[in-house]
């Protein structure tokens, strides 16, 4: 069985912290805007100026320099 975002993010160790505070797991999956990429999309390239998170939730990415 596959967990949800909410069960998952008490488990990253950046949110692990932060999910103990009242109300702050809710605040923080408010934040999030989940999206879906297709095989072979290009997310982002080195270098460029970055204003995101990435969180794989589900599936495969691969990096490549």
């Amino acid at each position: 069985m596959e967990l949800s975002l909410r069960d998952r993010l008490p488990r990253i160790g950046i949110f692990a912290a932060a999910v103990r505070e009242e109300g702050a797991l809710e605040a923080i999956l408010a934040l999030l805007h989940p999206q879906s990429f297709t095989a072979g999309t290009v997310i982002f390239d080195e270098g460029a100026e970055g204003h995101e998170l990435y969180i794989l939730h589900r599936g495969r990415v691969r990096i490549n320099k």
